[in-house]
């Protein structure tokens, strides 16, 4: 398991001697209000928002159920069966590795005899949001929130990285503020599926990256930019290999926010944005200081949006954040519109829209071809340390033919010819960051 400490800004005499702490996460502790389930010996509180916030964002994905409606029914039965089993097997909405539902074996017991109540009292469904109120009357703890967690949490101790993120998001800190993240370690300790992907996020998108760079680097010029494929694996390709080109050519970090809506069919709404917005940066303060080392990629998923409401982002959220932003600051903030692009309105009109116009870029699918892949291939061989024995481009158009112009396919190649376990592959192509 990945595991991640607050790093530690002060330290403090305590019962045991030296005790860690971080001055952000403690003053977000005590916004919260120690004396009303926050403390270190009494989190009541954090441990059912922490369990609530697992439980929407990381379980009830998993298990197909959808919270955009806190009102809909759910089938006890079903339900019930589900709770018995006690586990999950899919990652879903952040990098975890959450495998049960619950911590104990007492939690589990709790909630299956609550739905078997129910049942005897000849109930056939419960609603989503009943099924949130019964989780937390019932004290019931999602996977490894523990008490214990939140104390080492609070003491810069490492806990799973999964379960820190969750701290974090309720506590409303930014995770790369606190997180006491160490170096990267060198190539020789590195797995050859992590080493792969590091050479594959060099590859090709020579056009984006050079539009991308050509943007930021203008004081004038438009700072969103428009992405547009049906393939999640090409999307998250191209913005992992801009992202490398604006590492490299700034010698700075970036840090990605993404706006993410609670539901599967709604665009978040300005007052949305603006609520998310603030959350992740308190004060104009912190975001210049922010850009004074790195540069930060805001992405939002229009898939749900109408052409008014796109409009309505890049005009009353957009233009009024890079009104405020020190144009001199050395990191810049891009915005990354990404679509699936499924029949939106705004697709064949937004460029009618002056406002959209001037201040969108589209960044056009990558379409990789046979001198890619020969330039792409011998990099490859080099950092896995093999050798290769076809001919260059005849295997480089292999490539391109087996896959068929499906950059899911394509990756799954790179990963079988060059003998690279695929499990991570969906979770390491798919989904960006």
């Amino acid at each position: 398991m990945n595991k991640v400490n607050a790093l530690a800004t002060g330290t403090r005499t305590g019962k045991k001697g030296e005790v860690k702490f971080n001055e952000m996460i403690e003053t977000a502790q005590k916004d919260k209000g120690r004396g009303s389930g926050w403390a270190k010996n009494d989190c009541r509180q954090a441990l059912i928002e922490a369990s609530r916030y697992q439980f929407q964002n990381v379980v009830a994905p998993a298990l197909r159920i959808s919270i955009d409606d806190l009102t809909k029914s759910l089938n006890l039965k079903i339900l019930k069966q589900l709770f018995k089993k006690n586990e999950i097997r899919v990652s879903a909405g952040y990098d975890t590795i959450t495998q049960k539902i619950f911590t104990t074996e007492d939690s589990r017991k709790k909630i299956v005899e609550y739905l078997l109540e129910l049942e005897e009292k000849g109930e056939q469904s419960i609603s989503v949001q009943n099924l949130f109120d019964a989780i937390e009357q019932l004290n019931l703890h999602t996977d490894r929130i523990t008490d214990r967690n939140w104390r080492d949490f609070l003491d810069c101790k490492k806990i799973d990285r999964d379960i820190f993120r969750v701290f974090c998001s309720i506590l409303n800190i930014n995770y790369d503020d606190v997180a006491d993240i160490p170096p990267e370690p060198q190539g020789k300790d590195l797995t050859k599926e992590t080493r792969l992907v590091e050479v594959l996020t060099t590859f090709n998108h020579g056009t984006q990256k050079n539009t991308v760079c050509a943007k930021a680097a203008h004081k004038d010029a438009p700072k969103a930019f428009l992405v547009v494929n049906p393939c999640s694996y090409s999307r998250t390709w191209m913005l992992r290999r801009i992202e490398y080109e604006i590492k490299i050519v700034s010698q700075r970090g970036v840090e990605i926010e993404q706006f993410l809506s609670s539901s599967n069919f709604l665009p978040l709404s300005i007052e949305d944005l603006k609520s998310l917005f603030k959350k992740k940066f308190v004060n104009l303060k912190l975001i210049n200081e922010k850009l004074q080392k790195k540069y930060l990629f805001f992405i939002v998923n229009i898939d749900n949006y109408d052409l008014v409401e796109l409009k309505n982002l890049v005009e009353k959220f957009w233009k009024p954040i890079l009104n405020q932003v020190n144009p001199q600051n050395p990191g810049k903030i891009l915005l990354f519109l990404v679509s699936s692009g499924q029949g939106n309105n705004w697709q064949t009109e937004w460029q009618n829209i002056s406002i959209l116009a001037e201040s969108i870029v589209e960044l056009p699918p990558a379409k990789p071809d046979v001198n890619d892949l020969s330039e792409i291939i011998p990099r490859v061989a080099m950092r896995l340390n093999i050798q290769l024995a076809e001919d260059l481009t005849v295997f480089s158009q292999q490539l391109l033919n087996e896959s068929q112009g499906s950059t899911q396919k394509l990756l799954q190649l790179f990963y079988k010819k060059f003998e690279c376990k695929p499990t991570q592959l969906n979770q390491q192509w798919q989904n960006y960051p």
